[in-house]
């Protein structure tokens, strides 16, 4: 019979809240592009995303041109990804609103990524780590940063994440 530690890290989730790539300027904005550099930093971001979670069971991505074209790059560089969900909703909303979206995650979903804007990412980041761990948070959310942690309750009951950390993209 397992203990009840076991049985919890077999109920835990990860989460990972990611800003999308470098994004060219001009134009409308819900339109931008990734640069070269950003498609480079987004593949680079996807193979460290894939040593640290393995598969994405789900991602909640930002309809926007800049976020897909991160998660193409990511994909394309070996970050398995079982299940994409584009989200019109993603691009403005608020920490608070992002962590409701998150919160309706089904719990067959092992490993969630939500791709989406500054300032909600760093915002939302910032919410779920306990004072003791902010300080990981310094570095600032450049684009292509992304944050990973640990969550034992279900998605809907989210509230904090354990072991966070914070990948930077190579400069």
């Amino acid at each position: 019979m397992p203990s009840a530690q076991q049985s919890a890290a077999a109920r835990a989730h990860t989460l990972i809240l990611m800003r999308h790539s470098e994004a060219s300027y001009g134009g409308h904005d819900f339109a931008r592009p990734l640069t070269a550099r950003g498609r480079q930093l987004a593949a680079l971001q996807g193979s460290a995303m894939a040593q640290a979670s393995g598969e994405i069971s789900l991602a909640l991505v930002s309809s926007s041109a800049r976020t897909l074209q991160t998660l193409t790059a990511m994909r394309s560089a070996g970050l398995a990804v079982r299940s994409v969900s584009s989200e019109r909703s993603l691009y403005t909303a608020s920490p608070e609103e992002v962590l409701d979206t998150i919160r309706t995650t089904p719990e067959s979903m092992h490993t969630l990524l939500v791709l989406f804007h500054q300032p909600a990412v760093a915002a939302l980041t910032l919410m779920l780590t306990a004072p003791a761990d902010r300080s990981l948070l310094h570095g600032g959310f450049s684009p292509s940063t992304f944050a990973l942690g640990h969550i034992v309750d279900p998605w809907k009951n989210l509230s904090t994440w354990s072991a966070p950390h914070i990948w930077h993209p190579p400069i």
